[in-house]
């Protein structure tokens, strides 16, 4: 393997609405990962109704006039099908000039979990209502993405640009404000699940990973299956003659780390059910959440920066982050850098 494993900290926004953390916390803890020599990166999640946070824009514009060095993105913006594209392309390239070239957009369809063949996400998220709100049906999903996707990249070229396509259309628009970063880097955060994805749904998916994404991003799943599926992705693309294709392959880890495995578990379940806004079962969370000591997490995540992830993204399981992040400076970023140079050494 070749090429720096960059390590990333994602800053849980929607913490601020249920008393897990507070902006001006969320903020430090962004100084201080540009400030260390470890942390690369700062990511923050994105909904709109479904799961209410600070808007991620906002928070990353507020992040990127405090730091220097990290890269700035989202984890994901679910809500890139319901921003206009013209906004979207706008608001984006402002925050990637305010930030010298260090914004990182990941994409996703938003929704979450659906039901089908009688299975019931756990999730509490209203997803039903987001989507009646802002006028969009489900269906229209993975169409938006490729849609916006397209409009983004055609309006960051500074040139006039007239669009006819099924979900947006206009004429003669120009945007002077363009981003530092060209090409400014749009990745896709995929990963369909049995029982809600079949292998149909799963190759659609990966097949647009590698046709339109510099990058992908997804939630934990086995290092094994995460090593597959981004193979599969890098042959797709290769195969519509993309070199070198998505280069970006990110995990996003829920971290709670304690001398005592179980606390560490306990809390981390408390905060993912209440971020969530759902209830879990054991087992499911024990693949989740990776709890325990910094070694055990550290040995967890290690394996999935050896199956091929070269920007891990975490998140602080826990209603003390800023303590989360203390101790993780001190034992488990080390650790996690060590392991990733040895590893592309």
């Amino acid at each position: 393997m070749s090429g720096r494993v960059r390590l990333g900290l994602s800053l849980p926004n929607r913490g601020v609405v249920f008393g897990a953390a507070d902006p001006a916390q969320l903020v430090a803890m962004a100084e201080i990962a540009d400030r260390s020599e470890v942390f690369d990166a700062v990511f923050t999640g994105d909904s709109l109704i479904a799961k209410p946070r600070i808007d991620a824009i906002v928070f990353l514009a507020t992040v990127a006039g405090r730091t220097r060095r990290v890269l700035l993105g989202t984890s994901c913006l679910a809500s890139f099908i319901f921003r206009h594209p013209i906004v979207l392309a706008n608001q984006w390239a402002a925050l990637d000039r305010m930030s010298d070239g260090r914004a990182y957009l990941v994409a996703c369809m938003g929704g979450g979990p659906h039901t089908k063949s009688g299975h019931r996400s756990p999730s509490g998220a209203r997803w039903e209502v987001e989507f009646a709100a802002m006028g969009v049906a489900m269906e229209e999903r993975a169409g938006r993405l490729v849609e916006g996707i397209e409009i983004l990249r055609a309006l960051w070229r500074g040139e006039p640009v007239t669009h006819e396509g099924r979900y947006y259309r206009f004429a003669d628009v120009t945007l002077t404000v363009t981003p530092v970063q060209d090409p400014c880097p749009i990745a896709i955060a995929s990963n369909p699940q049995a029982p809600y994805a079949d292998e149909a749904i799963v190759a659609r998916a990966l097949r647009r990973v590698a046709r339109l994404g510099d990058g992908w991003q997804v939630e934990m799943s086995t290092p094994e299956e995460f090593a597959t599926r981004w193979r599969r992705i890098r042959a797709y693309a290769a195969e519509r003659g993309r070199v070198p294709g998505p280069t970006t392959a990110m995990v996003h880890f829920y971290v709670n780390i304690n001398a005592s495995p179980q606390a560490a578990f306990d809390e981390a379940r408390r905060f993912y059910e209440t971020y969530h806004a759902g209830t879990f079962p054991e087992e499911y969370l024990r693949w989740r959440l990776v709890t325990g000591t910094p070694d055990e997490v550290a040995e967890r995540i290690g394996r999935f920066i050896d199956a091929g992830c070269n920007l891990p993204l975490i998140r602080f399981a826990s209603y003390d982050p800023m303590g989360q992040l203390r101790r993780a400076l001190a034992s488990l970023m080390p650790a996690l850098r060590a392991h990733a140079d040895h590893a592309r050494a």
